[in-house]
Parts: C-alpha cells; sequence; structure tokens
C-alpha cells in the first residue's frame, strides 16, 4: 500500500448559499412528494433505483431487523430480509440490471458482515468470509457486470475492501489499523468508475477524511481534510473524484483532478449523513442533515449550487441516501426520528412548459384568442401581433426550449407550417391534424400531425407510427411524468382511451370532448372528459363537476401557478373567459378560437 500525505487542497470559499424555496435544478415549478413507507422506529437508509426508475430501500427497523420497501404499481412493498431486532445496521443497496436488489449490512449479534440478494421470489443471505468483529460502516456498489463490491470496516485489521467473483469473495486490507489502535475508521462511502475500479472515501479516529482509490494492485491512501467526516463518494466518466462532507465550517465538496482537490463550501450549517449523486452531465446533487434538524439537498447546474430545505419540522432527515432518476429528479429515503417513520421524497415536476401556453415565461399560463379571419393574435397584458392568414390553425407550444410559448400557425391546405422567428417547412396534408408536444424528452416541442383517416402518427425528425382507428380523436400526453409525450386516443363511441406503451381504459361517453392534463399536480397527466352538452368535467379519479353549458369551449391551464391545470370554458357569443375558483374574465371576440395551455380550442 502506497501512503500519501495532504496533497495540494485549493479552497474556494463561494460564501453561502441561501436556501431558497425551490430548486434552479428542477423545472420553474413542482413540488417534494413525500410519502411515509413504515411507521416503526427505523434507522439506517440505503435506496438505488432500477431501470424503469422504480425505488427500492433497504433499512433497519430497531425492533424490526433489516428490511427491504419497493414501489409497486400498487403501491409499497414492504419484505423482511432478517428478523431480529438491531439486525441489519449500516445497510447499503444497489440494484443489478436485472432489476435485483443487493443488500450488504452488519449482524450486530454475531459482529459479522452479511451480504443478501433476492432472486425473485426469497432472499438468499450469506455470511461473509471475513467474519469476525467485520461489516460496520459497510458500502455496496455494482459494476456493469453486476459483481457485487463491499467496502467496510474491520475492527482489528482495518479498512477493508471485498468483491464476489462468482461464488467466492476476494478481500484485501485498504488501509491497516495503526498499531495499537482498533474501531478507528467510519463512515465509508464506496464508488466504481466506468472500468468497475473502487474508490472510497472514509473517517479514521483523529486523522480526519481519507480517501483511497486501486491503482493496479496497490491502494493509493491520502488524507484530504484533517476536519472532514460523514463523506459521500462519487466517479464521474472522465474518472474524477467527488466528495461531499462535513467540515468545521459546513458542508464542503471537493473534486480531484490533476493531483489538486479543489474545495467548495456550499453550507455554514453543518451536515450530517451526506450523500452524493453524480447526474449525466457529472453534475453533483447532494443531499444532507442539517444541525437545524432537516433534510437539505444542495445541487449544481453547471454555473450555479442551490440549495433548500426538503422536510424539517423535528428530528427529519437523518439517515438519508440519495439516487437520480432518468430524468435526472432526486429521490430521496431519510428517518423522521422525531415521529420514528421512514419517508421517501422525489422531485415531481408540474408539468412540461413546451406545453403551458405561457407566452412570457412567469410559470402561468396567459389568457389568449387567435382571430383566424385576420391572423391576429391577442395575449392578455402582454402583446397584440399579426401571424398567419385567414384559415390557418393556430399552434401554440415552446418550440426553442427558451421557456416560453411560442406562435405558429399550420396552414391546412398545403401542409405549412411556421413558428414565428424559429422555423418553417412543409410537413403533412390537408386533411391532418396538428398534434404537437415533446415526444423525444429533449425540451422542444416536435412537429407533428395525426391522420384520422389511416390512424397515421408523424413526428418530424423523430418517427412514423399507426396508432388508433378511423375516427379516433388523438389525446397524447405527458402520462408517465417525464418529460416525453406519449402517443394516445380517445374513441368517443366507446370511451376507450388507448395510450401506447402504457395502458387502455375506458372513460367517457359519446358527444364527451377528451381533456388530458395535470389536474392534481402529482406531474403526471389525468385524463378526462367535457360534457359539450351539459357541461360536465368528469376527470378520472379526481373529481366530477358542472362547470359551463351547452356551446361552451373547455380550457385547461395553469393559471395561478401552483402547478395544477385549472379548468374554465370559454363562452364565445360573448368572449367571457370563466376560470373555476379563479375569476371571470371578457378577452376577445365571438370568432376568436382560445389559444392557452399550450393547444387551441377550435370550436
Amino acid at each position: 500500500m502506497k501512503t500519501t500525505r495532504c496533497v495540494c487542497i485549493v479552497i474556494a470559499l463561494i460564501g453561502m448559499i441561501a436556501m431558497s424555496n425551490a430548486s434552479l435544478i428542477h423545472a420553474q415549478q413542482g413540488r417534494w412528494d413525500i410519502q411515509v413507507i413504515d411507521s416503526a422506529d427505523n434507522e439506517r437508509t440505503s435506496i438505488a433505483l432500477d431501470s424503469a426508475d422504480r425505488p427500492h430501500i433497504a433499512y433497519l427497523g430497531v425492533n424490526t431487523g433489516l428490511k427491504y420497501a419497493s414501489l409497486m404499481d400498487s403501491g409499497w412493498s414492504i419484505q423482511t430480509i432478517e428478523g431480529m431486532p438491531n439486525l441489519g445496521a449500516y445497510c447499503s443497496l444497489a440494484i443489478d440490471s436485472f432489476g435485483r436488489p443487493h443488500v450488504a449490512y452488519y449482524d450486530v449479534w454475531r459482529w459479522q458482515l452479511k451480504y443478501a440478494h433476492s432472486d425473485g421470489s426469497h432472499w438468499i443471505i450469506q455470511t461473509h468470509p471475513d467474519d469476525f468483529e467485520t461489516g460496520k460502516y459497510c458500502s455496496l456498489a455494482i459494476d456493469s457486470s453486476n459483481r457485487v463490491h463491499i467496502a467496510y470496516e474491520s475492527d482489528r485489521v482495518g479498512l477493508m475492501y471485498t468483491y464476489l467473483n462468482d461464488t467466492s469473495w476476494t478481500i484485501q486490507t485498504v488501509d491497516p489499523v495503526p498499531s495499537g489502535s482498533q474501531d478507528v475508521f467510519r463512515y465509508i462511502s464506496l464508488a466504481l468508475d466506468s472500468l468497475g475500479r473502487p474508490y472510497i472515501s472514509y473517517y479514521q479516529n483523529f486523522v480526519g477524511l481519507k480517501f483511497a482509490y486501486l491503482n493496479g494492485t496497490i491502494w493509493n491512501v491520502q488524507t484530504v481534510r484533517p476536519d472532514g467526516t460523514f463523506p459521500s463518494i462519487g466517479v464521474d466518466n472522465a474518472n474524477i473524484v467527488h466528495i461531499a462532507y462535513q467540515s468545521l465550517v459546513g458542508l464542503e465538496y471537493s473534486s480531484f483532478s490533476a493531483g489538486t482537490w479543489n474545495t467548495q463550501l456550499l453550507d455554514s450549517d453543518l451536515p450530517y449523513y451526506t450523500s452524493l449523486k453524480l447526474d449525466s452531465h457529472q453534475y453533483p446533487h447532494i443531499s444532507y442533515y442539517t444541525e437545524q434538524n432537516d433534510l437539505n439537498i444542495a445541487e449544481w447546474d453547471g454555473s450555479k449550487w442551490s440549495s433548500q430545505t426538503i422536510d424539517g419540522g423535528g428530528a427529519v432527515g437523518r439517515n438519508s441516501d440519495l439516487d437520480l432518476d432518468t430524468a435526472e429528479r432526486p429521490h430521496i429515503s431519510y428517518c423522521d426520528n422525531s415521529n420514528k417513520l421512514l419517508k421517501y421524497c422525489c422531485w415531481v415536476p408540474n408539468g412540461p412548459s413546451v406545453d403551458s401556453g405561457d407566452y412570457n415565461g412567469d410559470g402561468t399560463s396567459d389568457i389568449a384568442v387567435y382571430q383566424p379571419s385576420l391572423g391576429r393574435w391577442s395575449i392578455m397584458g402582454i402583446t397584440n401581433i399579426y401571424y398567419g392568414t385567414r384559415n390557418d390553425t393556430p399552434i401554440v407550444g415552446d418550440f426553442d426550449n427558451d421557456g416560453t410559448s411560442d406562435l405558429g400557425i399550420f396552414r391546412p391546405d398545403t401542409g405549412f407550417w411556421s413558428i414565428r422567428n424559429i422555423t418553417a417547412c412543409i410537413f403533412g396534408v390537408e386533411s391532418d391534424s396538428p398534434v404537437t408536444g415533446d415526444y423525444d424528452g429533449d425540451g422542444c416541442c416536435d412537429i407533428a400531425i395525426f391522420r384520422n383517416a389511416r390512424s397515421l402518427w408523424a413526428i418530424k425528425g423523430i418517427t412514423r407510427m399507426y396508432y388508433g382507428a378511423y375516427n379516433d380523436m388523438p389525446a397524447a400526453g405527458y402520462y408517465k411524468g417525464g418529460p416525453i409525450k406519449y402517443v394516445a386516443v380517445f374513441r368517443s363511441d366507446s370511451g376507450l382511451w388507448a395510450i401506447r406503451d402504457l395502458s387502455r381504459i375506458y372513460f367517457g361517453k359519446a358527444r364527451d370532448q377528451p381533456l388530458q392534463n395535470d389536474f392534481n399536480g402529482d406531474g403526471t397527466w389525468d385524463v378526462g372528459v367535457f360534457g359539450l352538452d351539459n357541461g360536465l368535467w368528469s376527470l378520472r379519479a379526481i373529481s366530477r363537476v358542472y362547470f359551463g353549458k351547452l356551446g361552451d369551449l373547455p380550457i385547461q391551464g395553469d393559471f395561478n401557478g401552483d402547478g395544477t391545470f385549472d379548468i374554465g370554458i370559454f363562452r364565445n357569443y360573448a368572449a367571457c373567459w370563466m376560470l373555476k375558483g379563479l375569476s371571470n374574465v371578457y378577452f376577445g371576440k365571438n370568432v376568436d378560437i382560445p389559444v392557452t395551455g399550450g393547444r387551441a380550442q377550435i370550436p
């Protein structure tokens, strides 16, 4: 083993980040969805997401042992892996490429490191061969070949590293215990690079924060910071090491590149139980428990850090662990010790801004109309502009990913599209209906058409597919809660909703107009119908309410910026907008078409 003392450390004190009400990393509007998983006295949580972004959590039930929770379609499923009280300390969870959970943990009754994995029907439990006074502060990771790696403490030997090669364990000493000492290594965090090579951050009593990595067959060990503790480590695609930890001055973050540690102070509030993950841009996201007894998160967006409190009001946030989903959204498991609860939270955006009808980027849908005879757009309180000619179909969407809705037109007789100041093209024929939306998740609205006679969906530059039947109505939406719009149809004669690759349900009847938007603020679009004859709004599993009458056009949009789409009507003979629970406004003329909420409501 090669040991080096502190290499050059560059401290970049960037100033304290003010606690904000909304993370700058995520959508402009959104919320933290906080759920209670288990109501027993729980400790030591570890979270991992599978390839479908479903969360899995391992945790210690103080009186019930090692437990495992996974989110299924029907809700949370909880299993007991080993049922002895306090058995399962320092549990660490990872998910392999087949979606199977693997857990390393410490058996406090036998002073042993244990490893458990599920084969899909039951748990297989092993006692590690390094089986005496070993296993505290264990940390588990899985490489791209599904090989299991574990770092842990051996009281009398030192910091240890082991990996499972088929059926046998290879064991290495990383950092030996100093002569005459024992039980000196704590808060161990293991990460692997793209080649499966291990990197370990940890705390040594009276020495501070240390870092070790395997260089060929030699472990290189160095002290990073004498006052560092509670570390969490990550390794990016360029093999640059990132560590979050507590120092005497607060939450610090360090990255190791070209032999130098570059350090930033993120929060003067002392953090405990930090958890760091890197997103696809290699940007760090850090959850931590503060000395104010709150759960916080700090995140880097490429140019600045933002920080916020997620949950509080007591000893809330201990033992937090964080993972990121495929949309880069954080998912966190943690303990609420004041109420003896295991909790889970995730960031839920209020829905894609590409379809919001937000013409000025303030986070709310705007009241707007289009007069087809003149090609005149009137956006209340913002602008009046001429764009289009007689009988053009108005198009609304964010086509350049700048956070505001752009104006555009589709000319049905020629298939001509024109998006103001952005693009123009020929795409489609006379019988086509425009069905814009973000179909590839890049943050930009895509040009797309639905050809009813052939059930053809054509999305420019992306795909062509056949989905639906003659006389189906297009009903695409963000039904999975992510950034991608899903192709869907509504069949009014039977009330069938068919959402491609997701589901088929029956809701509605003849003469109903389909509604699709996020009507309950959970980040996922819901289905509903509006009764053109009677003004009945039926939102599946949410509500039924009469609002409007025969001849009214249904309006959908987030008009107050609370993340939930509001319902309303446009009474065209009076040019009256009625937004339920909000306001009544006279705007437009009786020949105008409402263009709000990311769509045109054509009579």
